[in-house]
This record gives C-alpha cells, structure tokens and sequence, in this order.
C-alpha cells in the first residue's frame, strides 16, 4: 500500500509540474479532452461533408447531421430519408414538402421548424421539441413521437396513424382533421388541444384528463377512455361507435347528434349532459349515471334502466317504449310527449311528474305513485293500474284504460259515477 501511495503522489507531481507550465488555452483544452472521454460528450458530430452536401444540393439521405446547427436554414424539398439528425438545432428550419422518411431527430430543437406537407413515415422524434412548429398536412404514420413537445404546434390535416405518442405534449396544438387511428396516447399532455373532425379510430385515452376538449365531429369509433375525465367535452356530431368510457367522467359533457352505437357507457358519470336525440338503444349503460341530464327525444326502446340512475333527467318526447323504471324514482320529472307505452313502471315514484300527452299505452303501473301528476291528454288505454294512486291527478282529455276520454275536467278521477256526480245537488248548503 505504500508504494502505491508514493506511486500516486510521484505521478500527480509530475503530471501537476507539466500542467502548470503549460499556457491556458492548453489546460482547458486537456480538461475538455477529459471530460469528452469520461462524460462522453459529443459536440459537433456530425459530418462537415455531409454538411456541405446538404447545403449545396438539399440532397442528402442517410447523412450524419447529429448535432449540426441548421437553425433557419431553407431547405425545403429537402431529401434526407434515413438521415441522423440526433441533438440538431433545427429552429425555424423551412423543411416544407421534405423527405425527411426513417430520419432520426430524437432530441432534435425544432421549435417553429415549417414541416408543412413534409413526408415524416416511420421517422424517430423522441423527446424531440417541436413548439410552434407548422405541420399542417405533414405525413407522420408510424413514427415514434415519445415524448415529444408539440406546444402550440399546428398539426392540422397531419397524418399520424399508428404513431407511438406515449408522453407526448400536445397543449393548445391544433390537430383538426388529423388522422390518428391507432395511436397510444399514453400519458399525453391533451390540455387545450383542438380535434375537431380528428380521426382518432381505436386510440387509446384510457386515464386522461380530457377536460373541455372539442372532439366535435371527430372519429372516435372503437377508442378507449377507460376511466378518463372528459367533464365539459364537446362531442357534436362525433362518431363514437363502438367506443369504450367505462368507468369515465362526462358530467355536463355535449354529445349532441353524435353516433353511440355500440358504445360502452358502464358506470359512467353523465350528470347533466346532453344527450338529446341520442339513439342509446345498442349503448351498454349499466350503472351508468344520468341524473339531470337533458334526454329529450332520446331513444331507450326496450331498455332495462333497473341499474341506471335517472334522478332528474329530462325525458321530453323520449322514446321509451318497453323500458323498465321499475321502482324508480321519478318524482317531478319531465316525461312530456314521451312514449311509454309496454313502459314497466311498476312501484315507481311519479308523483307531480310531467307526463302531459305521454302515450303510457298497456304500460305496467302496478303500485306506481301519480299523485299530483300532469296527465293531461295522456294515453293510458290498456295500462295496468292495480293499486297505483291517482290522488289529484291532473286527467283532462286523458284517453282512460278502457278506451274512453276522461271527462273535462278530471282530477284523480277519470269518470265518475252518475252517483257521485248528483250527490252534491242533495248536499245541505253550508250555513
């Protein structure tokens, strides 16, 4: 040990002697000769024939341009498939209409680079930076595009089918009528971001916080949003076929004229959205939550609603013809207009519901609550009302279980009896 010891303090004399004497420039370049060894530390890698080749001709595939500063240059048209451009500065770079295919940019700074029409397949843009860039019809398929920042970029009409996007940030991009079938948007950052008329076919949401996002006409068939949070979205016109929300948050969500086909809708939280005209008779919906959600004219034939939370909802003109709401409590809810009819609403809660022209024809009523309720022109001929109460019940015009209109007007009685209607004449007047 002690001739090591002496051995390290010989060597660090002489090597601290020749340092010293030595003019500065050169000491600094030792240290950084070190440090490029040790810490493997890659300045300017690239290759300056390549370089040059690139500036002189724009032609230059598979070149290695790792690192090089290319910021502003123009080089649109470019052709440099298969190129490594690692760690390049590219800001505001004109690459429009570029072959740019199989090219490696992973950390690149591409900051209001113009990709505009730029073919981009299957390129490398991990943990690239992309903010403000302009990609608006760029084709990106199958590129990998982890972890990359698209702050504020436009990506309009882009392709980026199949694309890997796990951890990307998209906040406040622009991606209206993209194409994004099949892309893995894991932990994405989608705040702010514009998707109007997207195709999103088969994408996977699953987890994300989708708050107040414009999905208005966009292609969501088959995507997945497996306990994500979707509160204030904007659906209009969306195509949602087949689409999977199990377990999400849509509360107050708008899916106005948008397609549910086939949809999954279990235990999700739709309070106070808006579904009106919404065909949710292929939708699984068990224990799914309506309460005070808009349903007008919604279509629910057939459907069993025995798990389904409704408390509020407003069913105008609904379409729930053969339903079960068995048991439920629909209390001041409104069913104006609405089709009933083979409706099970056996020991449901209707008292002061609104059910002014309903058509409740051959519904089952057994045990139902309708006191205080608005049948005012309703259609009940067939129904089944053994032991349901019509305590002032509003029945002016209403079409009674026989067949026969009910006397004008009717309150918790449909037609009297002749004797009921004479006793009063032999009553004493009050004194």
């Amino acid at each position: 040990m002690k001739a090591f010891a002496s051995f390290r303090r010989n060597l660090w004399d002489r090597a601290s002697s020749t340092l010293f004497k030595l003019p500065l420039y050169a000491v600094l370049s030792y240290i950084f000769c070190i440090l490029f060894f040790v810490f493997q530390v890659k300045a300017y890698c690239f290759d300056p024939a390549h370089l040059a080749q690139l500036q002189q001709t724009k032609n230059c595939p598979k070149c290695d341009l790792s690192n090089a500063e290319l910021g502003e240059a123009g080089l649109a048209g470019a052709k440099l498939g298969g190129a490594v451009l690692r760690g390049a500065n590219l800001s505001k770079i004109d690459l429009r209409g570029a072959d740019l295919g199989d090219a490696d940019f992973s950390n690149a700074v591409m900051n209001g680079a113009k990709l505009n029409r730029a073919k981009m397949l299957s390129s490398d843009l991990n943990g690239a930076s992309l903010k403000g860039a302009k990609l608006s019809d760029a084709d990106m398929t199958g590129a990998n595009l982890t972890g990359a920042v698209f702050f504020n970029a436009d990506m309009s009409n882009a392709n980026l089918s199949g694309c890997r996007m796990a951890g990307i940030n998209l906040g406040n991009a622009n991606l209206s009528n993209a194409a994004m079938s099949g892309a893995d948007l894991t932990n994405a950052d989608l705040s702010g971001t514009v998707l109007m008329n997207t195709n999103l076919k088969g994408a996977n949401f699953s987890g994300r916080n989708l708050d107040g996002l414009n999905l208005s006409g966009a292609v969501l068939k088959d995507a997945k949003f497996l306990g994500s949070s979707l509160n204030g979205a904007i659906l209009l016109n969306a195509d949602i076929n087949g689409a999977d929300f199990t377990d999400a948050s849509l509360i107050s969500a708008d899916f106005r004229a948008g397609n549910l086909k086939g949809a999954v809708l279990k235990r999700t939280r739709l309070n106070s959205a808006n579904l009106i005209s919404i065909d949710l008779r292929d939708t699984d919906i068990s224990y799914a939550d309506f309460r005070n959600a808009a349903m007008d004219r919604v279509d629910l034939t057939g459907k069993d609603l025995t798990s389904v939370n409704v408390t509020g909802a407003n069913f105008d003109s609904a379409l729930l013809s053969g339903t079960t709401l068995s048991g439920k409590d629909l209390a001041k809810m409104n069913f104006a207009g609405a089709d009933l009819s083979k409706a099970v609403l056996a020991k449901s809660n209707l008292k002061a519901a609104n059910l002014f022209r309903a058509n409740l024809k051959s519904a089952d009523l057994v045990g139902a609550d309708l006191s205080e309720a608005n049948l005012t022109e309703a259609l009940l001929e067939g129904a089944i009302i053994k032991n349901a109460s019509f305590k002032k019940t509003e029945l002016t015009n209403a079409l009674w279980i026989d067949g026969k209109r009910c006397k004008k007007p009717a309150i918790g009685d449909c037609n009297p009896g002749v004797l009921d209607q004479i006793l009063p004449f032999f009553k004493s007047p009050s004194k």
